[in-house]
């Protein structure tokens, strides 16, 4: 092999090297970041349960005055906020 062959060589495997670094860095990325966004949001429901509780809103939460919502969802950070009658299983 020659000099020049060897160099090309090794050029195209530290090529590989860094489009492999890429993806899995930008996978690391996209993990973290999904981690991060579930964090946040299961912080913004328990800051919702906390002001809900605090303004002594009634746990069934099914028949809701849009105006209550649309103050939870400023209170709490959340959009587009619905609330469901649980339906609880028999026993």
């Amino acid at each position: 092999m020659t000099r020049a062959s060897r160099r090309s060589c090794a050029d195209r495997a530290l090529a590989l090297l860094v489009v492999a670094a890429t993806i899995v860095c930008s996978g690391l990325g996209f993990v973290l970041a999904r981690q991060a966004d579930d964090y946040l949001e299961a912080e913004h429901r328990q800051a919702l349960k906390a002001r809900s509780r605090a303004a002594g809103v009634a746990p069934d939460l099914a028949h809701v005055e849009p105006k209550l919502i649309r103050i939870l969802e400023q209170a709490s950070g959340l959009r587009g906020l619905r609330f469901e009658a649980i339906r609880r299983r028999p026993l």
